[in-house]
């Protein structure tokens, strides 16, 4: 089903065309459309797609950019969803971790991939198993680990993105050997995460 709208005394009409034909090469909408005369789409002339338009990304096994930095590798990025999210892997080894913290920027998601993860909140701790989701709002503060002995492989998204420039600024501080627990939290509160131990 097609929709469209049409402006009439100020007045804002959506009408559904529930019939489609298609004739020689020629795409009618019909039944309901207001016009007087079915309005027509030539496929060979009007099917264009626009460079700014979103595109299909494909991301495949064992690809995307990886920091050193917690084990994380981009999956998509901000850039590459237009702001609406970003999708990361990450491994922690035994026992690794990080510390009570809270975002105000941006929901978690988290897949267990292999492994398990341990969930730290005000009042309950949780652990989720391989194949279990997580979904972490913001602002409300929370740990995570992984419990097990051996390494665990998660996959994050965060709604919306920019956690990524984060993981980004902390490499390139790393790299430059700036990196100490003062400008840790510096770069946190610059994305929105404060440190609560």
């Amino acid at each position: 089903m097609l929709a469209y709208t049409q402006k009439r005394r100020d007045k804002s009409y959506l009408f559904c065309c529930v019939s489609l034909h298609i004739k020689h090469g020629v795409q009618q909408l019909m039944g309901g459309c207001p016009f007087t005369e079915p309005f027509k789409w030539d496929f060979r002339k009007e099917t264009v797609v626009k460079s700014d338009d979103p595109q299909p990304i494909f991301v495949s096994p064992h690809s995307g950019r990886k920091l050193e930095f917690r084990g994380v590798t981009h999956k998509l990025t901000s850039d590459q969803t237009g702001g609406a999210y970003y999708l990361f892997e990450s491994v922690f080894g035994p026992g690794d971790g990080n510390r009570l913290h809270v975002h105000s920027r941006e929901d978690e998601v988290c897949y267990v991939l292999v492994g398990a993860l341990e969930i730290r909140l005000a009042d309950q701790t949780v652990v989720v198993e391989a194949g279990s989701v997580a979904h972490l709002p913001k602002n409300i503060p929370h740990a995570i680990r992984n419990p097990l002995t051996t390494p665990s492989h998660y996959l994050f998204m965060t709604i919306p993105a920019g956690l990524d420039r984060w993981f980004d600024a902390l490499e390139s501080a790393r790299k430059a050997g700036t990196l100490d627990d003062a400008m840790y939290r510096k770069l946190s509160l610059d994305y929105g995460i404060e440190w609560l131990e």
